[in-house]
Parts: C-alpha cells; sequence; structure tokens
C-alpha cells in the first residue's frame, strides 16, 4: 500500500482545489469535482476511485517529459480497478482484525483478506524490526531499533535531549527538539512547509506537532488524520 503525503505553505490556505482535496481546514468538501459538484465525504473506496478519475489529466496537461513516440497515455493503464476494502467479506475482514490486532492496522488487513491466506497477513503484521540470516540460513530474532534522530537543526543549532514528537506512534521513532545557536530563532515549521501534517500543523518552540479535526483521530505512523468509529 502507498501514502502519498502532500505539504504545502500555510498561505495557500483556501486557494487549491483538486484531487488531494482543498486546503481550507474542512474535510467535508475536499471531493469537490471539476465542475464544482462536492461529494459526500462518507463516500464509498469505489466512488473514491471514480472521484480520482475525474480529475485525471490528459496529453496537453501532463508536467512530464516523454521519449520520442510517447505520451501520457503511454504510461497509464485506464482498465486498472484496484481491490476495495470496504466491498470485501465482512466476516473475513473481522478474521483479518482479530489475526492483525485491530482495524487501524490497514496494511495486514488488505494482505490477508485478498490473499485469503491468514499466514500472508501474519508476515505483513510481523513486519517490525530487522532479522538477519546466517550461511546455514537461521534467523535471529527481530531487532526493533529505537531510532532519535537529530535533524542537524539547519546547521544554526544544536540537537537538546528532548524528542519532540513521535513519529510512529510506539516511541521506536523520535526527532530531538531543536535549540538555536546564539544569534539565530527557531522557525515555524508550519508556515515555512517543512512539516509533514495532512490536516492541521500546530509550531512551538523547537519544533511541531500534528493534531485533526473534530471526528479524526491520528494515526502517528503516517502523520494521517483517521476518521474515529
Amino acid at each position: 500500500m502507498l501514502s502519498l503525503s502532500t505539504i504545502v505553505p500555510d498561505t495557500f490556505n483556501g486557494l487549491t482545489k483538486g484531487l488531494l482535496g482543498n486546503y481550507d481546514g474542512d474535510s467535508s468538501n475536499d471531493f469537490q469535482m471539476p465542475n464544482g459538484t462536492i461529494l459526500s465525504a462518507n463516500i464509498t473506496e469505489r466512488k473514491v476511485f471514480e472521484y480520482g478519475k475525474q480529475w485525471e489529466i490528459n496529453n496537453n496537461a501532463s508536467a512530464f517529459f516523454y521519449p520520442d513516440g510517447k505520451s501520457h497515455e503511454d504510461y497509464h493503464n485506464k482498465t486498472y480497478i484496484p481491490k476495495f476494502l470496504d466491498e470485501a467479506d465482512n466476516a473475513r475482514v473481522k478474521d483479518a482484525e482479530k489475526v492483525c490486532g485491530g482495524s487501524q492496522n490497514l496494511e495486514c488487513i488488505f494482505d490477508y483478506v485478498f490473499t485469503e491466506l491468514k499466514e500472508v497477513g501474519e508476515m505483513t503484521n510481523a513486519i517490525k524490526g530487522f532479522v538477519a540470516k546466517n550461511k546455514q540460513n537461521r534467523s535471529s530474532t527481530a531487532v526493533n531499533p529505537h531510532i532519535l534522530l537529530c535533524t542537524g537543526c539547519n546547521g544554526r543549532g544544536h540537537c537538546s535531549g528532548t524528542p519532540r514528537g513521535n513519529a510512529s506512534g510506539n516511541g521506536q521513532f523520535q526527532k530531538y527538539t531543536c535549540v538555536c545557536d546564539t544569534g539565530y530563532e527557531d522557525i515555524n515549521e508550519c508556515d515555512e512547509a517543512l512539516h509533514n501534517c495532512t490536516h492541521k500543523c500546530n509550531n512551538f518552540d523547537g519544533g511541531f506537532n500534528c493534531s485533526c479535526p473534530q471526528g479524526y483521530n491520528l494515526n502517528q505512523a503516517a502523520w494521517t488524520c483517521i476518521k474515529s468509529g
């Protein structure tokens, strides 16, 4: 499964439209068609797919350069239709949620449901660390590294010993808070589009965090907002 996050400066708030929604803090109007029609925020996965096709570009609108004799049409499969988890057998989805430890582990659930192999879901769920093998093909126990990242503070500061955020949701990946050198001050990551929040970015001294509108919960592993319930 592929996750894509697009980050734009706060100065574009209320000015954008298109496939990725409207950057106005209101998730209820994100599914806006090219003709201005706004679809419900709770549409099915299949309708989301059909909505996305409405924003498909043509050869004249592509920003890519193609080899001679090729165009956008040569790299686009119009016949492709993905699998939709909300159309899958409900009993199988419930079984997958039990194997995958809950309804939020979508990668595991998706793999289990559409391969119809419990062991595939279990393998997806087990990919949480590194495993080494020797020449006799014997495996080590999984190692789950705890990463504390110093971003470099743009070369004009140093990292403190205080984490500024938990990107993984389980404490395995964190970033240190920056302390600015004399003569420099902390920048606002939210205003400068240096964050990866999909909804609301909250700046504070030495860093930032993400938050979601009412009715949504923050998925810290992907910095995205997921509808509650």
